[in-house]
């Protein structure tokens, strides 16, 4: 019980961890707010907080697991696109945690399946190959002598949660004083996918839905689930053999062609998902693939789905194809009819309309765009997204908050892959047809 006994489900040591956190974040980030109003420095501001504080925030995001660490995973998209050591600083999030003993994970599988591990499976390995925000998973073989993937969910996370956004909501009050209104959608928006991925039972729907949807397609694996092996709160999967993609792609063995090839696959997924079944699986960050060949990828982890309304993905598409077109009337009312902005604050829908030419740049020329040698352009975009929404304070539709954090999460596999794509023809069909 010593060995990996950092997370914890014990309330009061919850509240302190959260509180120290929250005292130093808040405390960091008003000392910085005070020195950045007297300085007369033309360098580039920072995130503000000291490295240090950094380090024990994502120490104890992984620790607290829940809402906190979604937070430190959908900050760490942001890794990509900016050079800022703040965000790169989450990355760590997406790949590894703190996790819990086998002896919790034993009384896990004991009260859901009524047996303990070793009589259910022929083989259970005691220590996780993965630990996410509400679960970890462990690598098994069934009796039959199939190798599975079991995820299990930590205990009393169900009450983890609801105390921690009641705490979340408190502690993080000072980030308001300069996020000008974006909190409150990103926390309600995690709030309403964690209490869906609490039953491991919607996820095992998801994933007959994945591999219904994906039956013909050769080039994208879903794992199947074992309906006796699992619970609300136990989830047996097929285990699918394959290169961690993160590593597959440091490893830099893949040509330009295949990489490419890679990247097409990626984006003809997310259209497909988006535009034709308008549910998309929201947590696309390189842990959740595995490169099973070069032409053939699978995809994990179904916990995290969401399903848009039909006005949504109308209004959205309509966006898009007023940004490539660069036609000014459809790009400020789709701005409009998805919520960012009302129709009278021109001031905004002028700063939304410029940084739309930077979300354009991939498309516009209809030409092969070279992701790796065009980043900073695309950093620069971020950099005046987020200096505009500082001064005028953009609202962030609800909806919109994991549609941004799955496309952030593919453009940063696509970027990683380094490819150089035709990004107009592999949106062609989809939009404009």
């Amino acid at each position: 019980m010593d060995e990996q006994k950092s997370f914890s489900a014990n309330l009061p040591s919850r509240i302190w961890k959260i509180g120290s956190l929250t005292t130093g974040v808040s405390t960091s980030l008003i000392t910085n707010k005070i020195k950045e109003k007297f300085s007369r420095s033309e360098e580039k501001p920072s995130s503000g907080i000291p490295p240090q504080i950094v380090e024990k925030i994502v120490k104890a995001m992984g620790e607290l697991k829940g809402p906190w660490m979604k937070i430190g995973q959908y900050m760490s998209l942001n890794d990509t696109y900016t050079d800022d050591d703040f965000f790169q600083a989450f990355s760590s999030l997406q790949y590894e945690s703190p996790s819990m003993s086998y002896y919790f994970t034993k009384m896990q599988i004991e009260k859901e399946l009524g047996k303990s591990p070793d009589v259910i499976f022929k083989n259970f390995g005691r220590k996780p190959i993965g630990a996410a925000s509400i679960g970890q998973v462990h690598e098994a073989y069934l009796q039959s002598g199939e190798k599975v993937a079991v995820k299990v969910q930590y205990p009393d996370m169900d009450k983890i949660i609801k105390s921690d956004l009641t705490t979340l909501k408190i502690g993080l009050l000072p980030l308001k004083l300069f996020l000008k209104g974006r909190l409150e959608p990103i926390i309600e928006e995690i709030q309403s996918i964690l209490v869906n991925e609490l039953d491991y039972s919607q996820e095992a729907e998801n994933i007959d839905y994945f591999r219904e949807f994906n039956k013909n397609n050769p080039h994208i694996v879903v794992p199947e689930y074992y309906k006796e092996f699992s619970s609300k709160k136990v989830l047996t999967m097929k285990f699918i053999e394959g290169s961690p993609f993160e590593q597959a792609i440091k490893d830099a063995t893949l040509t330009l062609e295949e990489r490419n090839n890679i990247g097409k696959i990626l984006i003809h997924s997310l259209l497909n998902q988006l535009f034709l079944h308008k549910r998309i699986h929201a947590d696309p960050h390189p842990g959740n693939f595995l490169l099973i060949d070069k032409e053939t990828i699978g995809m994990l982890d179904f916990g995290c789905i969401k399903t848009f309304n039909d006005k949504f993905i109308s209004d959205y598409k309509e966006l898009i194809k007023g940004i490539i077109s660069k036609d000014s009337v459809m790009i400020r009312r789709g701005y409009v009819d998805m919520g960012f902005v009302e129709e009278h604050e021109t001031e905004k829908l002028d700063a939304l309309e410029e940084f739309s030419e930077f979300m354009a740049l991939p498309y516009r020329d209809k030409e092969n765009f070279d992701l790796a040698e065009n980043m900073s352009k695309l950093k620069e975009g971020q950099v005046v997204f987020k200096k505009m929404s500082d001064k005028v304070g953009f609202r962030i539709p609800k909806d919109f908050i994991y549609l941004n954090r799955t496309l952030f999460g593919i453009g940063m596999i696509l970027f990683k892959l380094r490819v150089n794509l035709n990004f107009y023809n592999e949106v062609e069909s989809y939009l404009f047809a």
